[in-house]
């Protein structure tokens, strides 16, 4: 039987062939998979703290809003909820039901919009109307202003204004409020797709509601 003795050179590349594998195998099966497992818990590492500030940052709104609902009641004033996106219909109803009390009415409303400053829909408008007494302006002005849809008067002005029929001498009262009505946001609207309405609501056209106009 033959026999074969290997020379030293040949020892030497046979280790380093060993090892070559060895190494190979070894980051193919434990350093890479360490790696995608290490990969796979900073992943969930950064999800949870994601979830969890977002928990605080809920908490802390939860918060304020429990403080300020506090300060309302410590006050003896009940806090107002904002109406959901999008509440058209309802308030053009209110606001009709309201101005039929006047000589007549109009109203025109702008598109709405998102603010940043308290993330809400802010929907912006100018309602004019006619009474026969200062009195009846006034309380109509009052009931848009406090009724059951949140709204801020930007501006208010009553104008009294004569006129003279047959030798008499009559006077009508004319108002003018700029007011904002608030809804909360809507989850899935940007402030784009807000201003891309183009006085929408609901599929109802928005300006058809307001030209229901008493004349």
């Amino acid at each position: 039987m033959l026999s074969y003795t290997f020379s030293t050179r040949e020892k030497v590349l046979i280790a380093v062939l060993v090892i070559g594998l060895v190494v190979v195998a070894w980051y193919q099966l434990v350093f890479l998979n360490v790696q995608n497992q290490m990969a796979s818990i900073d992943t969930q590492i950064t999800q949870t703290q994601k979830k969890l500030s977002e928990y605080q940052k809920q908490t802390a709104d939860q918060k304020k809003m429990r403080d300020a609902i506090d300060a309302y009641e410590s006050q003896g004033l009940e806090p107002v909820m904002l109406p959901e996106y999008d509440n058209t219909q309802n308030l053009m109803a209110y606001l009709h039901g309201v101005l039929a009390l006047t000589k007549n009415y109009e109203m025109s409303f702008k598109n709405p919009t998102l603010s940043e400053e308290d993330n809400t829909v802010h929907r912006t408008g100018t309602v004019k109307y006619e009474c026969d007494t200062y009195e009846q302006a006034r309380k109509v002005a009052e009931s848009v202003a406090h009724g059951p849809y949140t709204c801020q008067v930007d501006a208010m002005s009553i104008e009294a204004k004569k006129s003279r029929k047959s030798g008499d001498v009559t006077v009508k009262y004319v108002t003018t409020l700029q007011v904002t009505f608030f809804e909360n946001k809507p989850s899935d609207k940007s402030d784009k797709e807000l201003d891309a309405e183009e006085d929408t609501a609901k599929g109802q056209d928005l300006s058809a509601l307001t030209q229901m106009n008493k004349k």
